[in-house]
């Protein structure tokens, strides 16, 4: 599967070649807006509370924790593999960057994110969970001012289709996008035109 944004307009062609198109929704942010107040609270609870924001490149350790992370909404161990050497590929071309909350030396919260230096826009890629309280309002705090700092003008969060993660991304004031997650069966679409080649057969007989 892959995804399409809504600007395409005409998904016509898809549909006749037997692909499926899911709408979904994301945030953007223009990193220019600013954020609810009671996500200012949090960050300074976090700092008082001896939080650490970096940004790094992307290892073994960080591949791991966001990995570990999205296990807990359907990523299969087995795929592990191939997302640490797709990851490891794209920071080696400067194209991926981690951002890491620690705490005393320990990776607590992390995203890693994809860097598009045209657009001005950088994308989540994964969704970070944490049992630390405040720790990711820190991390999503610091990375819209990274932006600032470093002439990117939005943020994709990759996502809103989900209740309450949506519910939380929503106090960085982003605004929705619907998109399409397309997809593609092909032995199901060759069962669908065989039946809708015999349907025409049976109309042509019965008249």
């Amino acid at each position: 599967s892959f995804r399409l944004n809504d600007e395409l307009g005409d998904f016509r062609p898809f549909t006749w070649q037997g692909f499926k198109l899911d709408l979904r929704y994301t945030y953007i942010k223009e990193v220019k807006e600013d954020v609810h107040h009671s996500v200012l609270r949090n960050v300074e609870r976090a700092k008082s509370e001896g939080y650490d924001f970096k940004v790094d490149t992307v290892d073994k350790e960080s591949i791991q924790k966001n990995l570990d992370d999205f296990s807990n909404y359907g990523l299969t161990k087995w795929a592990y593999p191939k997302y640490h050497q797709l990851f490891e590929q794209l920071s080696s071309i400067e194209y991926l960057k981690s951002f890491n909350i620690y705490l005393e030396e320990q990776l607590v919260c992390s995203n890693i994110v994809l860097l598009d230096k045209n657009a001005r826009k950088l994308s989540t890629l994964l969704v970070n969970k944490t049992s630390h309280k405040n720790a990711t309002s820190y991390l999503y705090k610091e990375t819209i001012d990274w932006c600032a700092d470093n002439g990117y003008q939005f943020i994709d969060y990759c996502g809103a289709n989900d209740e309450s993660i949506a519910n939380f991304k929503s106090y960085f004031n982003p605004y929705l996008s619907p998109y399409y997650l397309v997809s593609y069966a092909p032995y199901k679409n060759l069962a669908n035109n065989v039946e809708l080649k015999i349907k025409t057969a049976i109309k042509r007989i019965i008249g």
